[in-house]
């Protein structure tokens, strides 16, 4: 029998999975492809922002954002 391995957060296997491919088509969005690493780095580049806020891993936020990549990349 096949042992599977540990499950982390969806975070976590998504960010493997982009990170293998970084140019891989990750997201088609009103005819524009965005890159696995295009996805990265806008999520990186947010997650420092969130930090310069002084917003901290567990910490509770409220985005109100319309269904757009952003969405994705703030998540």
């Amino acid at each position: 029998m096949q042992q599977s391995a540990p499950i982390g957060s969806i975070g976590e296997l998504l960010e493997i999975s982009l990170t293998e491919r970084p140019d891989r088509p990750f997201l088609l969005f009103q005819g524009h492809s965005y890159s696995a690493a295009q996805f990265l780095e806008a999520a990186a580049r947010a997650a420092g922002l969130f930090d310069k806020l002084g917003i901290r891993r567990g910490d509770r936020v409220a985005l109100l954002l319309a269904n757009r990549p952003e969405l994705l990349v703030a998540w």
